[in-house]
C-alpha cells in the first residue's frame, strides 16, 4: 500500500510540474519538446528523444527536465551549459504502458541563471578595473625617476590608487564568493 501511494504522489507532483508554459514561450522563458519516442527490446521501456532550447534572454546553465509517464516520473539533469537562444538534443530511457502519455517539462531555473549572468559581469567589470588602475599605477611610477615619489601630489595620486586597489580586490573577492555560491544553489537544485 505504502509503494502504490509513493507512486501515486510521484506521479500526481510531476503531472503538476509539467502543467505549466507551452513551447510557444521559447523565446522568453526556457523550454522542451518531445522529437521522438522509440520503444526498446524491453517490454514497456521507451527511448525518449527530446529538445530543450534556453531563452533568447539568457544563458541556461544546470539544465534540467522532468520526463513522466503513468508508471514512472525521472528527473534528468544536463551536462552541459545551454547558450541563449540555442536548444540541444538529449535522450532517457522512460517506462511507459502507453507512449502516449510521456510527458516532459523543463525546470525554469531562469532568475537564477540571470543571477549568475549579471555576477560574471560584475567580475569582468571589477577585473577591467583592476587592470585599468594597475597601469594607470605604473604610467604613475614611469614618470617618476628612481620610483621614489618626493612631490606630494604624486605621493596622494599613489595612495589614492592604492587604495583603490585595494578596495577593488575587497569587491572582487565578494563578487567571486557570490558568483561560486550561485553556482552551487543553481547545480544543487
Amino acid at each position: 500500500m505504502k509503494v502504490k501511494l509513493t507512486v501515486f504522489v510521484a506521479v500526481l507532483t510531476a503531472s503538476l510540474l509539467l502543467a505549466g508554459p507551452s513551447h510557444a514561450f521559447a523565446a522568453s522563458s526556457p523550454s522542451s519538446r518531445i522529437l521522438a519516442i522509440v520503444p526498446t527490446s524491453v517490454e514497456n521501456i521507451h527511448s525518449v528523444i527530446f529538445e530543450v532550447c534556453a531563452s533568447d534572454t539568457v544563458n541556461m546553465r544546470a539544465p534540467e527536465v522532468i520526463i513522466n509517464s503513468l508508471a514512472e516520473v525521472k528527473n534528468v539533469k544536463l551536462s552541459k551549459v545551454i547558450a541563449k537562444g540555442t536548444c540541444t538534443t538529449n535522450a532517457a530511457q522512460l517506462s511507459a504502458f502507453d507512449p502516449a502519455n510521456i510527458k516532459i517539462k523543463v525546470i525554469d531555473k531562469s532568475k537564477l541563471n540571470t543571477m549568475v549572468d549579471q555576477a560574471e559581469k560584475n567580475l569582468i567589470k571589477i577585473k577591467s578595473d583592476i587592470s585599468k588602475t594597475n597601469a594607470e599605477l605604473q604610467g604613475l611610477l614611469d614618470n617618476i625617476p628612481g620610483n621614489t615619489p618626493t612631490k606630494k601630489d604624486d605621493i596622494a595620486k599613489i595612495n589614492d590608487l592604492t587604495s583603490k586597489l585595494s578596495e577593488l580586490r575587497m569587491q572582487l573577492k565578494d563578487v567571486r564568493s557570490e558568483y561560486h555560491r550561485l553556482l552551487y544553489i543553481l547545480k544543487g537544485n
